[in-house]
């Protein structure tokens, strides 16, 4: 397989990293793990889901995890011996060519069990003695598989029976596995394949269970689990991975859309459309950053560069703070006593962002006014121009305002090329046809010409002041 792998305490020390530049310029951070294993327990006590859970509840931090695309892929079993049985036979069809792949069988706490085969072909391995100290392995003469055995007792992190099994070049047809009960209470086990990058399709159990697959770390109590729903249709992803976790707790903890979406290729080749839930996950970055974060400008960040060039700011009184409320200043209703001037009021590019906006709709009614709607062709909340217009109306609904003419500031920040924003002016100009607005211009980043190209029509430039801190350091 090419798929990509990483090994947990590799991406332990990423998140480390992370972690040590955020503090390193007191900022907050925000850390959405994209990768998942259906290896461990399914309890999220791993090491990595340990470390998540305690980065999660430092302040003025969150992590976000992927819930994973195991649904529907029969790649968990969850197996329940009747009362009068000391047996179970779990049925696992295996691909032609699959090469090998492992298994893990979890006991329920306290309870013990052996396990045994039978091969395509009939051959039969009785259950192999629970040995915490030798391997067990055991070659199929008519089929040359080889399988091998490991039992742990009791595993550390959850005090669980762990039986890992290990099938070299497995022959094609349906396997059989025989479980027999050493110590039973109440008589049920879990099994779990790979995830899908890992083994063929056509390797899957025969009675699966659908439930009970989320990958770890997304088992963690800390972090936020997002699923994945398409925003199309209003229906969860169909692979998207479902809960509990196998203690019981409730898992994934929200869903964002995952279907279709836009975003930034892990490869580095642009923007894509890509579906599962870790495209969810990095949507729901977004809302967290909403909460606790802001990523979006802030002209109460820059205050001093704003009067510099002759401009009176006001702001909120927690401005500048990590704390931010949709109230008003007082010193706001200044604005209509006639001697303010030219007057900007910059509100967010959402319902919440305008709340506070609607208890200045009578005086701003009174006064006049120009509400220009400003959009994003690679803004996550509006990729089409239908969920642009949506927006809209609910902003205009929060604010109890209503917008004049809608201006395309489609860019992808400092990356941003003259073609990306050529390529977003259809989406522009339908999303005025649908608002029935105006588009009034689009905006062109000053770095984004290259020499020799020019300026399109309806196109005006604008300068970026504000600066990452990476970029202050290396000017």
């Amino acid at each position: 397989k090419s798929a990509a792998a990483y090994q947990e305490n590799d991406i332990m020390m990423g998140v480390s990293y992370l972690y040590a530049l955020a503090r390193r310029y007191s900022l907050p951070i925000v850390c959405c793990v994209c990768l998942g294993t259906s290896q461990g327990g399914h309890e999220g006590t791993s090491p990595l889901c340990q470390y998540l859970n305690a980065l999660s509840s430092y302040s003025r931090s969150a992590v976000i995890a992927a819930a994973g695309n195991e649904t529907g892929l029969g790649h968990h079993y969850r197996g329940a011996m009747a009362p009068a049985s000391l047996s179970h036979t779990v049925e696992l069809a295996v691909a032609e060519n699959e090469k090998g792949f492992t298994m893990e069988f979890w006991a329920q706490e306290i309870e013990l069990y052996t396990i045994g085969f039978i091969s395509p072909t009939g051959e039969a391995v009785s259950p192999l003695p629970a040995s915490t100290t030798d391997e067990n392995a055991v070659t199929f003469l008519l089929e040359e598989t080889k399988i091998r055995v490991y039992y742990q007792l009791a595993d550390f992190s959850t005090g669980s029976q762990l039986i890992l099994i290990r099938m070299e070049d497995p022959a094609p047809g349906i396997w059989r596995i025989t479980v027999s009960a050493s110590l039973r209470l109440r008589g049920g086990f879990h099994i779990w394949l790979p995830v899908r990058e890992f083994i063929s399709e056509g390797t899957y159990f025969l009675r699966p269970d659908p439930d009970t697959v989320i990958t770890d770390p997304g088992n963690a109590r800390g972090p936020i689990t997002v699923s994945a729903y398409d925003h199309q249709t209003g229906g969860i992803y169909l692979h998207a991975s479902r809960g509990y976790t196998r203690l019981g707790q409730v898992k994934p903890d929200l869903a964002a859309p995952g279907v279709n979406v836009l975003g930034a290729s892990p490869s580095g080749s642009g923007f894509i459309r890509m579906t599962g839930t870790s495209a969810a996950a990095g949507e729901a970055v977004t809302v967290v950053d909403l909460d606790i974060v802001n990523p979006y400008f802030r002209s109460s960040e820059y205050g001093g560069l704003l009067e510099k060039n002759g401009v009176r700011l006001i702001a909120p009184v927690f401005a500048g703070t990590t704390l931010d409320t949709p109230t008003l200043p007082p010193e706001i209703y200044s604005i209509f006593d006639g001697g303010a001037g030219r007057v900007f009021l910059d509100a967010g590019g959402d319902d919440a962002g305008v709340t506070a906006l609607g208890g200045l709709h009578s005086q701003l009614a009174e006064a006049g006014y120009d509400m220009l709607y400003v959009v994003n062709r690679y803004r996550v909340l509006s990729q089409t121009p239908e969920e642009a217009a949506a927006l809209l109306a609910e902003i205009e609904t929060a604010s109890r305002l209503k917008a004049t003419a809608v201006v395309n500031n489609s860019h992808l920040g400092v990356e941003t090329k003259l073609s990306d924003l050529t390529a977003a002016l259809p989406f522009a100009q339908k999303a005025a046809e649908l608002t029935g607005l105006p588009l009034l211009y689009s905006t062109v980043p000053d770095f984004a010409l290259e020499e020799g190209e020019t300026l399109p029509e309806g196109f005006k430039p604008i300068r970026r002041y504000v600066k990452f801190l990476w970029e202050q350091e290396e000017q």
